[in-house]
C-alpha cells in the first residue's frame, strides 16, 4: 500500500478515474443546502438501498459519483470527517451493491452476532486501509480518506484485494478503532495540525493505552498530551511503550516518564527499537 496526501482540487483532476463519495450526511445540520444542492447535477444512491437497512434510507449514506465541479461537497466532507472517496471502473449501481454487500459483517461475540459496518467513516476506513486494506475487494484500487487534521486526504493504492475476504470484528479491531478516533481528534485541534499523520496515530495509541491503565481527570490527560506533542521521540522508545501499559499511580508515572525524557536527551541509558 503506498500513500501521499492531496487536496481535494488536486483529487479532482486526477486523470483516468471514476470517483465516488461515500458520504454520511447525518453529519450535516441542514442536508438541503449542504449536501443536496451541491450534487444537482451528479449521479448519486442511498448505500443503504436493497438492503437490510432499507428501512432507514432518510438517514442512509449516499453514494455520488464525483463531478470535476465538486471541491465545495469533497472540502465539507472532509473537514467534517463525513465520508470517504473511492476509485472503481464500476458503474454506480454496481458499485451500489459491492458496497451494500460490505456493510455486515459477524462479530466474535455471539450476543452481537451480525453487525453493521460503518466502512465509509473515515475512522474505520483508515483502520482498514492500515491493516485489513484486502476488505475492500478487487474492483477499487484507491481509497482517498480525509487526514487527521482535516488539511488533506490521504490517497491510498491497495494492492492485493480480494472479493473472497472475510472481515470479523474481533478485540483488535475494536482496539485499533479506539486508536483511529483518539487520532482525529488529536486531529482537530490546531496545536496537532503541523504534526504528520504517523506522529499523531502513535501519539493516539499512546493515549488510548495511558487512559486505559489509569484513571487520569482532564488536567493529567493534558498533561501527557502535552509531554507527547513537545517530545515525540518518546513513542518508538521501548521503555515508554512498556510504561504506557503500567497500572501505576499518575504521580509515579509521570516521574517516571521526566526521567525517559531526560534519558533520552542525554542519550544515556535506554536503547532505541
Amino acid at each position: 500500500m503506498q500513500m501521499s496526501a492531496l487536496t481535494s482540487k488536486e483529487l479532482l483532476e486526477l486523470e483516468n478515474n471514476s470517483l465516488y463519495l461515500i458520504l454520511d450526511i447525518n453529519y450535516f445540520n441542514d442536508k438541503q443546502i449542504d449536501v443536496y444542492n451541491n450534487i444537482i447535477c451528479n449521479d448519486w444512491v442511498p448505500l443503504f438501498c436493497n438492503t437490510p437497512y432499507d428501512g432507514n434510507l432518510d438517514v442512509s449514506p449516499i453514494i455520488i459519483k464525483l463531478e470535476s465541479n465538486n471541491e465545495i461537497l469533497l472540502e465539507k466532507a472532509k473537514n467534517k470527517i463525513a465520508g470517504i472517496v473511492l476509485n472503481s471502473n464500476l458503474a454506480l449501481d454496481e458499485l451500489q451493491q459491492k458496497l451494500a454487500y460490505m456493510l455486515t459483517v459477524e462479530s466474535d461475540i455471539k450476543k452481537e452476532g451480525i453487525c453493521l459496518l460503518r466502512f465509509y467513516s473515515p475512522i474505520t476506513a483508515s483502520y482498514l486501509i492500515k491493516k485489513q486494506p484486502e476488505y475492500f475487494g478487487k474492483d477499487i484500487k484507491e481509497t482517498f480518506t480525509p487526514s487527521y487534521s482535516r488539511l488533506s486526504w490521504n490517497h491510498s493504492l491497495l494492492k492485493n484485494s480480494s472479493d473472497n475476504y472475510k472481515l470479523k470484528i474481533d478485540d483488535s479491531f475494536r482496539a485499533n478503532l479506539k486508536n483511529q478516533r483518539m487520532a482525529y481528534y488529536l486531529g482537530y485541534y490546531e496545536k496537532w495540525k503541523k504534526i504528520s499523520n504517523t506522529i499523531i496515530y502513535d501519539s493516539a495509541t499512546s493515549l488510548v493505552k495511558l487512559i486505559e491503565s489509569g484513571k487520569y481527570n482532564k488536567k493529567e490527560y493534558k498533561e501527557w498530551e502535552n509531554l507527547i506533542l513537545s517530545f515525540p521521540e518518546l513513542l518508538k522508545h521501548n521503555y515508554w511503550i512498556h510504561l504506557t501499559s503500567q497500572n501505576t499511580s499518575f504521580t509515579e508515572k509521570w516521574k517516571e516518564a521526566c526521567f525517559l525524557v531526560d534519558s533520552i536527551k542525554q542519550n544515556q541509558g535506554f536503547k532505541y527499537d
